[in-house]
């Protein structure tokens, strides 16, 4: 564990071994890293990552949510390549053993102790859910999960999802009158979180509204960050 400056601020660094890399689909990924004995974090946070391999210093650095629950032996992330960025290329030539830093631990969104919360996204705006939906189910948290996930011929995390006994919902876009409706009539008073890509994320919150879901109910996490 190490302390450096970035964008000047000290952030703790944390240095991480690649213990595998999994191709899900598409241009799909998850890493598991080994989990540094100091590193903390809650459940829908997010890491920056830093990859020495990057030439750029201004694109050696990208940040990516939590897959895995805050009691994990390992970390878990998974994100989509498409870009072939000079980031996500170097991410993709990562090899079992090869280490990466990670530091700056944030996050957007307060989960809620109880209660219903209805997590809605679409592709790897997953992510910070499964972190969520893992806690839930290893420590007993006393929220209700519900969830919903947008996608077209794959779903990410389908298979661990479908062991677990909750609510959830794999949808095309084609089915949100049908399938989020009685959701959004059911669960008026619950805590909503939307996580995807912006244009995603900006429709659902406006969806919601429409719907009667007030403001302050509503938690967002946009996956800016997709294309780079």
């Amino acid at each position: 564990m190490l302390y450096f400056n970035f964008m000047d601020q000290v952030y703790t660094r944390y240095t991480t071994t690649l213990l595998n890399r999994t191709h899900e689909y598409g241009d799909v990924y998850t890493f598991t890293f080994e989990k540094p004995r100091e590193l903390t974090f809650a459940s829908g946070n997010y890491a920056h990552i830093f990859l020495p391999t990057v030439q750029a210093p201004d694109k050696s650095t990208r940040k990516l949510s939590f897959a895995s629950a805050p009691n994990d032996k390992e970390l878990v992330f998974s994100t989509i390549t498409a870009s072939h960025s000079p980031w996500k290329t170097k991410l993709l030539e990562l090899k079992n053993g090869d280490t990466v830093e990670i530091f700056k631990i944030k996050g957007y969104l307060e989960i809620p102790k109880s209660g219903t919360l209805v997590m809605i996204a679409n592709g790897v705006g997953i992510t910070p859910f499964r972190s969520i939906i893992r806690e839930h189910f290893k420590e007993s948290t006393p929220i209700t999960p519900i969830f919903v996930h947008f996608g077209k011929d794959h779903y990410l995390y389908e298979n661990e999802f479908s062991q677990l006994d909750f609510e959830q919902y794999r949808i095309t876009r084609e089915q949100t009158e049908e399938i989020l409706n009685p959701i959004i009539e059911r669960y008026k008073n619950a805590m909503y979180v939307v996580s995807g890509s912006p244009l995603f994320v900006e429709n659902m919150t406006k969806t919601l509204q429409e719907k009667g879901i007030p403001e302050n109910q509503i938690q967002t996490d946009s996956f800016d960050g997709l294309i780079d």
